[in-house]
């Protein structure tokens, strides 16, 4: 059976870090946590509005999601994050073609995730925020869970996808 990747997809500051964290430390089996705000401080901050064909962000996107089969084709379990939008979801479709992937919309509504976007100290200039468009769009996807960091722990939600996990470890 491939090795499973649990991808978190959510707006910005919907808990998807947290509730990765709290997931991996749950998990009975190893799990390497892949984190995009991670993986994106990689380029300098000054770069990200440059204007570059194809545009720096798509790059990055891909290359990190590279990274994800390539860790999960070394047989560990991936958790990842993700921010899936209408006009992203191509870049995504290779490795739902190649991996076992568990989809998880992470969701909380849009007031409490400025406020949590608002207390973060980590923020930088580049592509953070959505649009009001976007922040519904990013969950235009068919889900295997969903769980909503407003209303439920986040060890209501670990146990929720360590419950739909159980059959595929």
């Amino acid at each position: 059976m491939p090795t499973p990747i649990v991808l978190l997809n959510g707006s910005p500051s919907a808990g998807k870090t947290t509730l990765a964290e709290a997931l991996q430390r749950a998990l009975p089996v190893p799990a390497f946590h892949l984190s995009l705000d991670e993986f994106l401080t990689g380029i300098r901050s000054e770069f990200w509005l440059a204007p570059t064909t194809p545009p720096l962000f798509s790059l990055m996107v891909r290359a990190y999601l590279r990274s994800m089969g390539a860790v999960a084709d070394e047989g560990l379990m991936v958790i990842a994050e993700a921010i899936i939008l209408p006009s992203t979801r191509e870049l995504y479709e290779p490795l739902f073609a190649r991996y076992a992937v568990t989809l998880i919309g992470v969701r909380c509504p849009l007031p409490l995730a400025q406020q949590r976007e608002l207390r973060r100290g980590d923020r930088r200039d580049g592509p953070v925020d959505l649009d009001v468009p976007e922040f519904t769009a990013v969950h235009e996807q068919d889900y295997h869970l969903e769980v909503d960091t407003s209303v439920e722990s986040t060890e209501r939600s670990v146990d929720k996808i360590r419950g739909l996990l159980d059959t595929a470890l």
